[in-house]
């Protein structure tokens, strides 16, 4: 989740418009998908951060029950 923070958030909004209008096929639906993702950003920051924190501490929950 860390990957996927640092990686959607450093995302050029810009560059991600000029793939949907002068990309192939694939690359304008790979770039529209994302440009929905990006288009709440504080949400997806915080979704991921969260989630991030989550299993950070659920971690010793999990390996703890194991021993």
């Amino acid at each position: 989740m860390s990957g996927l923070t640092v990686g959607y958030l450093s995302i050029d909004e810009l560059e991600l418009d000029l793939k949907c209008s002068t990309g192939t096929e694939d690359e304008k639906r790979q770039a529209a998908t994302i440009l929905s993702i990006l288009k709440y950003r504080h949400w997806l920051l915080v979704t991921l951060l969260i989630s991030n924190a989550s299993a950070s501490e659920a971690l010793p929950i999990f390996l703890r029950k194991n021993l």
